[in-house]
């Protein structure tokens, strides 16, 4: 597939000039994006291909992240990591698996739905790599790129964190301290984040 033409690029990517942006860090965006009015969107990290995709409706599985979308706006499926952005020295500090963009929102997801142990230590030791892997991917790779064009990407679309666990783990011993997670979060970045599978967009 070529690449899209300009008027064929979908507007919530023009605005955010994330094409021009991202060039260099991997897949082209024009390319790699994929766009849906669905009600419901099924996102998982494919374990074939590699990076993020996603099928129609809610595929009742623990695995995915599922974007209820009652409002039919287009949905922005951007697969960020082993996609968009692959280039070796770019991906250092780690990449968010992908990111669902609208006209509104910006949502940042990274999978950990392959951890199988839920012991305190490993649920939290992953949920902190998460967390490195999401802020990196936003604060060092893809604003200040947008910054470079212009644009404050907070400023046009309220930016949002997930991490996704399998729904059949067990975790409520991490409870509490997902919600110091949560909360130190916001105050060391003033954004939120969330440990959903679903989001109402």
């Amino acid at each position: 597939m070529g690449q899209l033409q300009n008027n064929n690029i979908p507007q919530e990517v023009q605005r955010l000039r994330l094409v021009t942006a991202l060039s260099g860090c991997g897949g082209g965006v024009d390319l790699c994006l994929k766009e849906s009015t669905e009600s419901e969107m099924s996102v998982f990290d494919d374990d074939i291909l590699r990076y993020s995709d996603w099928i129609i409706g809610d595929a009742n599985s623990p695995k995915v992240f599922v974007a209820h979308n009652g409002g039919h706006k287009n949905l922005v499926l951007l697969p960020l990591d082993n996609r968009i952005v692959s280039g070796h020295k770019v991906t250092e500090g780690g990449v968010a698996d992908c990111a669902i963009l609208t006209m509104s929102d910006m949502s940042f997801i990274e999978f950990k739905t392959n951890v199988v142990s839920n012991s305190v230590g490993n649920i939290e030791s992953k949920t902190n790599d998460a967390i490195k892997q999401l802020w990196n991917t936003f604060n060092v790779i893809i604003a200040p790129r947008c910054a470079k064009k212009g644009i404050d990407i907070s400023k046009l679309v309220n930016v949002e964190f997930f991490i996704v666990f399998n729904k059949d783990l067990d975790v409520t011993g991490t409870m509490a301290s997902r919600l110091n997670l949560q909360m130190e979060f916001k105050k060391n970045y003033n954004y939120s984040l969330f440990f959903e599978n679903e989001k109402n967009f």
